[in-house]
C-alpha cells in the first residue's frame, strides 16, 4: 500500500504541475480510489501489519492538502487519526512532522514534544 501511495503521490504531483490547478478525470478518479480505500479508523495502509499505515495516510495527507482538499471528512478523519498516534516512536517522525504542520498544527510545538521525547 506504501508503494502506491507514493506512486499515486508522484502521479498525482505531476499531473498537478502539468495541469496548473485544472482538476483532470484522472485526479478525479485517482482522489477517488484514495476515499474508497481509507480504513474505518480514517488511516490509509494495511490494518493487518500497521507497517505502512503511517506513512501512507501522511503521503495521502499531502496529497489530498497539494489538491486543496483539507476540508473533507477523509481528510479530518485522516487528520484525527495521525494527531492520535504518539510522538514517542522515531519511525516517519519527521513526515508526521510535515504533514500536522501541513494541516495547521503549530510545527515549534510539535518540535518541542519531539525534544521533551529525547531528554526523557
Amino acid at each position: 500500500m506504501k508503494k502506491i501511495a507514493i506512486m499515486l503521490l508522484v502521479i498525482i504531483q505531476f499531473i498537478s504541475a502539468s495541469a496548473a490547478l485544472a482538476q483532470t478525470p484522472a485526479i478525479t478518479q485517482g482522489l477517488n480510489y484514495l476515499f474508497s480505500v481509507q480504513n474505518p479508523d480514517g488511516s490509509w495502509g494495511n490494518e493487518i501489519s500497521q507497517r505502512d499505515v503511517l506513512p501512507a495516510t501522511v503521503a495521502v495527507i499531502e496529497t489530498l492538502q497539494r489538491f486543496s482538499y483539507p476540508y473533507t471528512a477523509q481528510y479530518q478523519y485522516a487528520d484525527t487519526w495521525l494527531r492520535s498516534q504518539g510522538l514517542e516512536t522515531s519511525d516517519h517522525l519527521s513526515e508526521r512532522v510535515q504533514a500536522l504542520s501541513m494541516a495547521g498544527t503549530d510545527s515549534n510545538l510539535l518540535l518541542s514534544y519531539i525534544d521533551e521525547l529525547s531528554y526523557a
